[in-house]
């Protein structure tokens, strides 16, 4: 089949390994994860990309619904094939049997969160430079007072213990306890092994994504979080 994946930069590690790991030759368009922080603008780009390319069976995306971003989006020349998850957080996590308590009181991280543009160490960082420390961290205690722990997702696509560090570093600042817990990338394994079970919806040529297609994602995220848009 000739595929085509649409990617967020969030997941370029997890999903480089993935394709070195089992020789996977990929048409890949890399999307700027800072799209996150507007759905309408996500689904427009989205949608951009998928017009313009016409030559493909199917086009993956490696997204979630991704503060509904996904719903409205049109197969307009190839079939779509998207992954039934909230987010990539679900993903990542998926064989995690308690990913709906732990997203109660924890704020998740990886390497590709920690380096992006809006990352929370960005954004303390940012306001430390504007206010001060003390006032920095009254900010974020008061932003963050529903959240006990800070995740550090271990994909194993990434070193660990240097991301580990920066973690620990940001946990302290902003009184959050570290918490590391190994994932999975058997999702976006199955994405590009064209193993598309009921983890994922096909939408057809003419046909659009529509809220219904992801009811199991909502039904796994009841809880939102500070950093859902990552």
């Amino acid at each position: 089949m000739n595929n085509l994946l649409i990617a967020c930069e969030t997941l370029r590690d997890e999903i480089v390994s993935t394709i070195e790991k089992f020789n996977f030759i990929e048409n890949i368009i890399w999307m700027n994860a800072s799209l996150h922080n507007n759905p309408d603008l996500l689904r427009s780009e989205l949608q951009n990309v998928i017009d313009s390319n016409s030559q493909y069976d199917h086009i993956l995306l490696s997204y979630g619904t991704c503060g509904n971003a996904i719903i409205g989006i049109r197969a307009t020349h190839s079939k779509l094939v998207i992954p039934v998850f909230a987010d990539c957080i679900g993903m990542l996590l998926c064989k995690h049997k308690s990913i709906n308590d732990i997203r109660k009181d924890t704020y998740f991280l990886t390497k590709g969160w920690i380096n992006g543009e809006k990352s929370i160490i960005v954004e303390y960082n940012h306001c430390l430079d504007k206010y001060g420390e003390k006032r920095a961290k009254r900010i974020f205690t008061a932003m963050l007072k529903h959240y006990k722990n800070l995740m550090l997702i271990d994909t194993k696509s990434y070193i660990l213990d240097e991301y580990q560090k920066i973690s620990q570093d940001i946990a302290q600042k902003i009184d959050l306890n570290l918490v590391v817990e190994s994932g999975s990338l058997h999702i976006i394994e199955k994405l590009l092994k064209g193993e598309w079970d009921k983890d994922f919806c096909i939408i057809e040529c003419g046909e659009e994504a529509l809220l219904e297609h992801f009811k199991d994602a909502f039904n796994e995220q009841q809880y939102p979080h500070y950093n859902s848009t990552y």
